[in-house]
């Protein structure tokens, strides 16, 4: 049996385990699967959810409009989207966990690191960051956007 006529038959198979393996490779790449390590949520955000909202993690791994956010005043809470699912279990960082310091200088930006893996950071747009502050009850706030 050739190339073609493997594929030709076995398509419905092969494209989805194929989806699978790249998302859980992304998810390692990223780092998402090592703060899924520590910060592993029971469930997806409840309550209001930022969705289909940007953010990039290490190696530049763009998790463009796929991130679910939520907040409250325990901590952030991650998802991403059902397509991307494998790989990527739900998040829950406390704020304590959480340093958060100014990214960018033609984008402002916010970055945030976490206390867990410091080696997994994400950097989002400063207008998210300022929305997750305002869900979070007093718990996260905005950094101070450094002068030129």
């Amino acid at each position: 049996m050739n190339l073609d006529s493997f594929m030709s038959r076995y398509y419905w198979i092969v494209l989805p385990v194929f989806w699978v393996l790249m998302c859980r490779l992304v998810a390692r790449i990223s780092g998402w699967a090592a703060l899924a390590e520590s910060y592993a949520a029971q469930s997806d955000a409840t309550g209001k959810v930022l969705r289909f909202q940007s953010g990039s993690f290490r190696w530049s791994a763009n998790y463009t409009g796929m991130l679910n956010a939520g907040a409250d005043a325990g901590g952030l809470r991650l998802s991403v989207i059902a397509v991307f699912k494998p790989g990527h279990a739900p998040l829950s960082i406390p704020w304590s966990d959480i340093r958060a310091e100014p990214h960018g200088v033609f984008t402002p930006a916010v970055r945030l690191t976490f206390s867990r893996h410091p080696k997994c950071p994400l950097i989002i747009s400063r207008s998210l960051a300022q929305r997750i502050a305002t869900m979070s009850g007093g718990g996260f706030t905005v950094p101070v956007q450094r002068s030129s």
